[in-house]
């Protein structure tokens, strides 16, 4: 695992994880509607977050 913290990225062998950005913002929002994905989390914080910040409409 290698931590950029230039990029705050961190990358393993097979992902690349990366801080939000206001263009997955409609990405994050279909997630969210998708019942099978929706059921097996607790909260969705994020989402609330999202749209406080104006980054995707109810």
């Amino acid at each position: 695992m290698i931590y950029d913290d230039k990029n705050k990225t961190i990358t393993t062998n097979r992902l690349i994880l990366r801080l939000f950005q206001k263009t997955d913002a409609p990405a994050v929002a279909k997630l969210c509607n998708n019942y099978n994905i929706y059921k097996n989390t607790l909260y969705l914080p994020f989402i609330q977050i999202l749209l406080r910040k104006g980054f995707c409409k109810k």
